[in-house]
Formats: C-alpha cells, sequence, structure tokens
C-alpha cells in the first residue's frame, strides 16, 4: 500500500509539473472526520477578494514540494481545488512551492498557500497562531491555509471549502466566487511547550548503566537534525534539574514510579508521560523504552506539516509496544508455543528498511513469547538488531550455516521457558542461495516438565524445481532426526508453497506430518499469510505459504495468524503460531 500511494503521490507531482491546468472531478472526496468548533470570529476583508470571475481565475493553488505527501493531506488539498472549480466552473493551476536556492518567490502572483509551504506568507500566518490551532488568512496576493498538524490542516482546509467560499453575481451580471474573509479557529488542545517552557531548556537523561545512552543520543540527534534544538545529554549520575526528559530506568522518581518493582508493567509496556515539567520515556527493557522514544518522537510533529513541535499537556501513552490484537495466554491445556515468521530482509527493496520495523517485530515476538520461533529473510542486518532487542527472553541459535554465511534461515528459543540441547544447520542441495535455502534445527528441553521436542525451521526455493527436489531432502532430513532423536517434531517455516502444491503434498506424503492450519482443535484467523507490505491479507487461506507441521504425538490445540496494524507494516508475511500440548 505504501508503494502504492508514493507511485500516486509521484504522478500527481510530475502532473502538475507537466500539465499547468487541472480540471475539476466530478466525485467529491471524502472528508476527514476531524471537526473544530466555530467560536472564533471570522474576520470580513476591507475589500472583496475574487478568486474566480466569469469562469477564469489569477490563482494557483499551491502546496509542499513532498514527494510523497500524506494520502489523507492531499484528498484535503484537492478538496480545496475542487471546491473552487466547481463553484466557479473554471479550472486551475495545482503547484509546489519548489524553486531553487538563487530564486525567489513572486510577491504579485496570486496563490493560494495550503500547509507548510516555503513561502514567508505562511510562516507568517503560523508563527501567529497556537501550535493546536489552524488559521486561514489573506496575507498580500495569497490566502494561507495553515496548521501546524496534518489534524488541523485537514480541518482547516474543510473549513475553507465549506465555509469562506461564496458564489455572487457581480454589476455584470457575472458570476464570481468571492472569498469570504480570514478565520482563525479555536485552539483544541493546550500545548507543553510555550514561551515560559521551552523545549530548549531541557536536559536529555539516561540510565548511568548506558543501557538507553544511544536512545538518548538518538532523539538528541533528531531534535538537532529535524529542528535545530541542541539538548545536552547526560546520565543519571549528573544532579537532577528541574527540566529532564527521562530515559530508561533513571535513578529519577518519575522513572520508577512506572518501571519500578511494585509495579504491574509487563516486559513490552512503553510509557510517554509528563510528571510536572519533566518528560518520562521508558520501558522496563531496552526495546519497550527504545518503542517510547520512537512513539515520542512521532509525537513532537512533522516536518511535512510544521516547522515547529509540540507535545499536549495531557499526554499519557501507557501502552504495549505495538496494538497487540490478540490475548498472548497459551490455550487451555497447551504448554508449548512454536511460531513461524518471516520478518522480510531489507537488501530485496529499498523501501523496506528494517528501521522502526525491528521495534514491531521485537514486539510482537517478546509479546506472544513463544518457546521456539523459525524465522525467515534474517539479514546482516537484522542481526545486528533483532537478538539484543529481543535478548532478555530469547536466545539466536546458528547465526552462522555451516559455510560460515550469516544464516538466513534462523532460530531463536525462549531462555525462560526451554534448553537449548543440541542445533544445526543443513544446506539443501537444491536452491539459489546457500544462506537462504536451507534447515536451521534445535533440540530442546522443556525447562518446567523437561519433555524434549524437536524444531527444524526452513525457506524453500522461489523456483519450483528446486523446492520439489527441497521438499524431499528435507522429508529424508526429517525422517532421520525422527528416528535418532525419537521425540516429538515440528517444522516451521516458508515454504513458498500452497496446500495444493506438489512439493507441499510430497513433503506431507514422505513424513506424514499434520499441518497446524488444518488439523488445530481451534483456527483463528484463516487468512492468506502473505500480502504487500502495509496492506490487508485476503480471505484465501489455502495459498498460504508459510506453514507449521508437527507430528501426530502432539495435539495442536490453536492455530492463529497474527494481523493487525504493526504487523501489517512489519513485513510481507504475517507469524503464524500454534499452541501444542506435549502429550
Amino acid at each position: 500500500m505504501k508503494n502504492f500511494k508514493r507511485i500516486t503521490a509521484l504522478a500527481l507531482i510530475l502532473f502538475m509539473f507537466l500539465a499547468s491546468l487541472a480540471s475539476c472531478v466530478d466525485e467529491d472526496k471524502n472528508k476527514n472526520d476531524t471537526t473544530v468548533a466555530d467560536t472564533t470570529e471570522q474576520t470580513v476583508t476591507d475589500s472583496k477578494t475574487v478568486i474566480v470571475s466569469d469562469g477564469t481565475t489569477q490563482y494557483k493553488i499551491i502546496r509542499k514540494a513532498d514527494a510523497y505527501p500524506d494520502e489523507q493531506f492531499l484528498d484535503a488539498y484537492l478538496l480545496v481545488k475542487n471546491s473552487i472549480c466547481e463553484k466557479g466552473n473554471c479550472t486551475i493551476t495545482l503547484g509546489v512551492d519548489f524553486k531553487r536556492s538563487t530564486d525567489t518567490y513572486d510577491l504579485e502572483t496570486y496563490e493560494i498557500l495550503v500547509g507548510n509551504t516555503g513561502y514567508d506568507e505562511t510562516k507568517t500566518v503560523m508563527n501567529s497562531i497556537d501550535y493546536y490551532q489552524f488559521a486561514i488568512k489573506k496575507v498580500g496576493n495569497k490566502i494561507v491555509i495553515a496548521a501546524h498538524t496534518e489534524e488541523l490542516i485537514i480541518a482547516a482546509c474543510e473549513y475553507f471549502s465549506e465555509n469562506l467560499l461564496k458564489v455572487e453575481t457581480n454589476s455584470e451580471n457575472k458570476s464570481e466566487v468571492v472569498y469570504m474573509g480570514d478565520y482563525v479557529s479555536e485552539i483544541t488542545q493546550t500545548a507543553f511547550f510555550s514561551d515560559e517552557n521551552k523545549l530548549s531548556d531541557y536536559v536529555i537523561i539516561y540510565p548511568s548503566s548506558n543501557e538507553n545512552k544511544e536512545d538518548a543520543e538518538r532523539l538528541s540527534t533528531f531534535l538537532s537534525t529535524k529542528y535545530g534544538i541542541e539538548l545536552a545529554v547526560k546520565s543519571d549520575a549528573t544532579a537532577a534539574v528541574q527540566k529532564e526528559i527521562l530515559i530508561g530506568i533513571t535513578n529519577r522518581t518519575e522513572s520508577t514510579k512506572y518501571t519500578g518493582q511494585n509495579t504491574n508493567a509487563n516486559n513490552i509496556m512503553q510509557f510517554v508521560k509528563i510528571e510536572g515539567v519533566k518528560i518520562v520515556l521508558t520501558g522496563k527493557i531496552k526495546s519497550s523504552t527504545e518503542c517510547a522514544v520512537t512513539t515520542f518522537m512521532g509525537m513532537l510533529g512533522n516536518l511535512n506539516y510544521s516547522f515547529m513541535c509540540n507535545i499536549p499537556t495531557d499526554t499519557n501513552v501507557e501502552s504495549a509496544a505495538f496494538p497487540a490484537t490478540d490475548t498472548n495466554e497459551l490455550a487451555e491445556g497447551a504448554n508449548l508455543r512454536i511460531m513461524s515468521y518471516n520478518i522480510l530482509s531489507e537488501e530485496w527493496n529499498d523501501k523496506t528498511p528494517i528501521t522502526d520495523r525491528q521495534y514491531y517485530i521485537a514486539a510482537t515476538i517478546l509479546y506472544y513469547s513463544p518457546d521456539v520461533i523459525g524465522l525467515q529473510e534474517v539479514s546482516t542486518k537484522w542481526y545486528g538488531a533483532l537478538p539484543d532487542l529481543i535478548s532478555s527472553d530469547y536466545t539466536m541459535v546458528c547465526t552462522k550455516t555451516s559455510k560460515g554465511e550469516y544464516n538466513y534461515t534462523g532460530m531463536a528459543y525462549n531462555k525462560n521457558k526451554v534448553k537449548l540441547l543440541e542445533s544445526g544447520t543443513d544446506i539443501f542441495d537444491a536452491g539459489n542461495s546457500t544462506r537462504l535455502r536451507l534447515v536451521t534445527w534445535g533440540y530442546y528441553e522443556k525447562l518446567d516438565t523437561h519433555e524434549k521436542f524437536f524444531v527444524m525451521n526452513t525457506h524453500w526455493c522461489i523456483y519450483q524445481e528446486n523446492r520439489i527436489l527441497e521438499s524431499s531432502e528435507m522429508a529424508a532430513l526429517y525422517n532421520t532426526y525422527k528416528a535418532k532423536y525419537n521425540c516429538p517434531v515440528i517444522t516451521t517455516g516458508d515454504y513458498n508453497a500452497n496446500e495444493s502444491s506438489t512439493e507441499y503434498l510430497n513433503y506431507k506424503n514422505l513424513t506424514g506430518l499434520l499441518n497446524a492450519r488444518v488439523n488445530a482443535t481451534v483456527k483463528n484467523r484463516l487468512v492468506k499469510t502473505y500480502h504487500t507490505i502495509g496492506e490487508a491479507t485476503t480471505s484465501n487461506y489455502a495459498a498460504s505459504i508459510d506453514q507449521i507441521f508437527y507430528t501426530n504425538d502432539l495435539t495442536c490445540l490453536y492455530y492463529n495468524t497474527l494481523i493487525d496494524e504493526i504487523v501489517l507494516e512489519s513485513s510481507d508475511h504475517c507469524p503464524i503460531y500454534a499452541d501444542f500440548k506435549l502429550d
């Protein structure tokens, strides 16, 4: 979906540069649900401002030259255009604020400036309003529609289109579209930062253990790069000052209030809190704090909409580090959970870096807490990020293959639940990559019951002729290990094969294994497991290529495909898991 949005946005930009006129559209755009109370008096200008006269206009509509504008903003921007076109029965030029460093904007040109453009007129209006307020003002030959947030600029466009455009007939009996005057909305929220409480007065504090020092520096760099605000970064060994941003479990009482021994917070809870004038960004573990810092940076603002940043005084985030849609409790009667998750290597597409995705994937793993997880597409960069994020609970298995390469078909186990007894890798003779096309295996013992089980994880080739060979190779490996270890076996992976494929059926026939999605007592959310990243999947579950197979000496009580906004944004595969009873 993200790629589609970006292609659509880029097409719109090219259209505006190459075509000077954009005709009215027939269909109304959907309006954002945001409503702003009309409590501020509208100011009528002394002389009438005519935008359209007798089907023609001198005005252009200008927005920020952003290569990938948000779809909702584009809807609002086009709503301004459509409203003028429909009321004035005209066409109007669309444009962006792009200019060379040696160029200047033309003060004499009649323009409607929408959002955070580079024009001085926009900056003047934005500086005149509160952070949580929008304004529509005429400055010289410009009509400025301005706000500091996406929500409010959308509301401003809607207000302009619905309330400030009036159709009149002039003395020559010609139709005109008239701008009805300036408007400033009420303030929708109270801003935390102000002239009396400047963000630039704060110090960023991290624990003296240095655990979250990188997060503190990340926040400092973000503020400096994005907003030109330079904040000192210090450990909590320094004396406390009044205005501090506390990162992680510092020795300040404001931090321990949320993560101390007497709190009910679990390991993946994130907290973004305001305590007096202090700001608390923390969690019980490093990855949760990292998410809290990321959440805070996202709350501060967006340079596409404003050159300023702020947060509401009532900021109060206390949630899982991602919006979990399901309970993480084991199915009744189960004592073993196995997960399979293709986490999408960043190498295949430069539009899918691991940045941000690692927090969501780590939180998913920590929240659902499988005993063992089979991972696919664990690239070198993933090995540099994921193991540390989940290290409180998980240990990676066989990070290198027998050839000494990074093992892209990795595995991790929950060290609080199971013990790894033996492990290894077997590279397929067939396949297009020795890093990807292999089996990683582990022989495990439950810490509480001492029951033993065996897990194999794989990622079959994208070419069917190789998958058919790999299905036979893996079946032979399964039969060897089953005979050797004489315990229940689960095989996970991205098989690149659905239930009707030759290779899938060959593997099942050679091993006699059952499929959790087909044979579980309870099957939750039967959907296709792969999708375009950022987009919803479909109900065609039989087309799924991610599988969890198991031997008949296990009882599969529950199968689940995880789907929520975070999961869909994290990878092009949904994680799946199964809850078993070790008989």
